[in-house]
């Protein structure tokens, strides 16, 4: 086991930097590099990920994965995965030890006819309990302000963000007259947007990869002093 293996999330981004560039003195090959890459870009996901999903995804075993983690300085994969779970948000409070614990109990066998069904379950379970972590009252009550004081809200999502955009727009309809979806039939988003005025709300809604027209539509928005809320990854 090499020493002082990264302690924190950018340690390990320099210690991949040096990789890449040949500063360091340690080596890996050039499919771990793109593990490890793949890694840093998806932190969240690596934190929650199985080993045996990470080598799914990559295509590799797992003993790969743990040779990784072993040349990085680590005896093993979860020291490794350590690393990415510290970068979460509030990690010491009930919901981030609750997501641990129900991570530890492991996958179900694959071989159970049920499997699938319960590891999605659990997968999502999972996803809800981290989000608790990175929720902010404080903007969540912004947001609310802002709505409430709307003159008009405008409800904006594209593609496979459009049902959610449809859902959220025909709900807030019920409560408040004031509320549109943007690019609805018959209408386009430049006839829509065209309408919108300082004073006045657009909800947008986007998922990488980001949808050009999502974005250009937030652009024109800002131009007309609109104010903007996100939903976004």
């Amino acid at each position: 086991m090499a020493d002082h293996p990264p302690q924190s999330l950018e340690e390990l981004r320099q210690e991949y930097i040096n990789i890449s560039r040949g500063k360091s003195n340690k080596r890996l090959g050039i499919r771990s590099i793109d593990m490890l890459k793949k890694m840093l870009d998806e932190p969240n996901e690596t934190a929650v990920m199985s080993i045996s999903e990470i080598a799914q995804e990559n295509g590799i075993n797992t003993s790969s994965v743990t040779r990784l983690a072993q040349r990085l300085g680590f005896e093993g994969f979860p020291g490794l995965q350590a690393v990415f779970r510290q970068n979460f948000k509030h990690r010491k409070s009930f919901y981030s030890e609750q997501v641990k614990k129900f991570l530890k109990k492991g996958r179900f066998d694959d071989t159970s006819q049920d499997s699938l069904v319960q590891r999605i379950i659990q997968d999502e379970w999972s996803n809800v309990m981290l989000m608790v972590d990175y929720f902010d009252d404080d903007k969540f009550a912004a947001v609310i302000d802002l709505l409430v004081s709307a003159e008009k809200i405008s409800v904006l999502g594209l593609r496979s963000s459009y049902p959610l955009a449809y859902y959220l727009g025909f709900y807030l309809k019920l409560i408040c007259e004031r509320v549109s979806t943007v690019g609805q039939a018959g209408h386009t988003i430049a006839e829509d947007l065209s309408d919108l005025k300082s004073g006045d709300v657009l909800i947008a809604i986007s998922f990488s990869p980001y949808t050009n027209d999502t974005i250009g539509a937030c652009r024109i928005a800002r131009q007309q002093k609109v104010d903007i809320v996100a939903i976004t990854d």
